[in-house]
């Protein structure tokens, strides 16, 4: 008895199946909070990751930790816990907050 040939899924197949898994019972219209959300964090780290190596790189490791030094560039300065690679980051970390769920990075900032 031959088996039968799966058909090999698209990227967008696989990230969309993905995705529905991902949101559970939350609804479509409210799905769209927790991934603005999350787009925002990747955004907001990014931009901070990129100041503190520039203040690396000129030599001012001292003023790092110093949220000043991210303001006058108009970053956002992001304590560790609010950071992308914080463990445990993942879809674990949107909680209920009012009836809606957020980061608790949103809540932070």
């Amino acid at each position: 008895m031959a088996k039968k040939q799966q058909k090999e899924k698209s990227i967008e197949e696989t990230l969309w199946e993905s995705a529905n898994k991902l949101r559970g019972s939350v609804e479509p219209s409210e799905y769209k909070h927790v991934v603005l959300s999350l787009i925002f964090l990747k955004y907001a780290y990014d931009r901070f990751l990129e100041r503190r190596n520039e203040l690396i790189a000129d030599h001012q490791e001292v003023f790092v930790d110093q949220p000043v030094f991210y303001n006058a560039k108009n970053v956002f300065y992001l304590n560790e816990i609010s950071r992308w690679d914080y463990p445990g980051l993942g879809l674990d970390r949107v909680v209920p907050a009012g009836g809606r769920k957020q980061t608790g990075f949103v809540e932070l900032v």
